[in-house]
């Protein structure tokens, strides 16, 4: 009789996260349309109220991510571990970026910042990294830089120097985090490390595109390219977000 019960709320607190899962994907969903369309109007019309309606709707979809952690994290029943925490401030970090980066350009990007310098801390708690790995990532970080600064490095540099700088330490963490989520995949091998490597791929995405909207050059700017480009960097964003946020309880792996 105690065993039924024990599965009895088993699959109750199964079937209330994937209630709970569904509800905050659709809202997510939701949201991100509403925040397109008002940063679209806003594009075309530089109207107030529009630009305000986007930051709302872009701030909430966000917050819906920080909601859905910490269920995660506290509504089931699980060991908490030290790397769940890191995890934590990563998200509350990436949700603080999104919300300032509206505001300050250079405020978001150093919240981002702070995210993945958190990510970074909580795979090293996951997994261990030899130094033929950390070799390896050498190699990709060059060419990182390599491609950023030959894409937007004159670009960016005119603008303020101090931006430079901080795309560059951005690359350099962001690629870390993409790293070590290879790593993790190839070392656990199981579902939910494909998840946070392809959450991580996401992430370099919407933030590749992101600078490139930023600093493009301003002869190729046209309406069309930003619009679409804006669908894409919140696209893959909140893809990658809501993948990070469902995926929590797992990190582990």
């Amino acid at each position: 009789m105690k065993n039924v019960r024990i599965d009895w709320k088993i699959q109750v607190a199964y079937y209330q996260k994937f209630l709970f899962t569904v509800i905050s994907v659709f809202l997510s969903i939701v949201l991100f349309i509403l925040t397109f369309v008002f940063e679209t109007l806003n594009h075309f019309n530089n109207f107030e109220l529009y630009s305000n309606l986007y930051t709302i709707f872009k701030s909430l979809t966000s917050l819906v991510f920080v909601v859905m952690m910490f269920y995660s994290i506290y509504k089931l029943n699980f060991k908490r571990k030290i790397q769940h925490y890191f995890f934590m401030v990563f998200v509350l970090f990436c949700f603080a970026g999104d919300v300032s980066i509206n505001f300050n350009f250079l405020a978001g990007m150093i919240a981002f910042f702070a995210a993945h310098i958190f990510y970074i801390i909580s795979c090293f708690f996951i997994s261990k990294f030899p130094i033929k790995k950390i070799l390896f990532s050498l190699l990709i970080y060059f060419v990182v830089f390599l491609i950023i600064n030959l894409m937007f490095g004159l670009s960016i540099f005119n603008q303020d120097p101090l931006y430079w700088v901080t795309v560059n330490f951005y690359a350099l963490v962001l690629t870390t985090s993409l790293v070590l989520s290879i790593f993790i995949y190839m070392d656990k091998q199981s579902l939910y490390a494909l998840f946070q490597l392809i959450a991580m791929v996401l992430f370099l995405v919407s933030d590749s595109l992101l600078m490139f909207n930023h600093f493009l050059v301003d002869v190729y700017k046209s309406d069309d390219l930003t619009v679409s480009l804006n669908f894409f960097v919140l696209l893959t964003y909140y893809i990658s977000m809501n993948i990070s946020s469902i995926n929590l309880k797992k990190i582990t792996y």
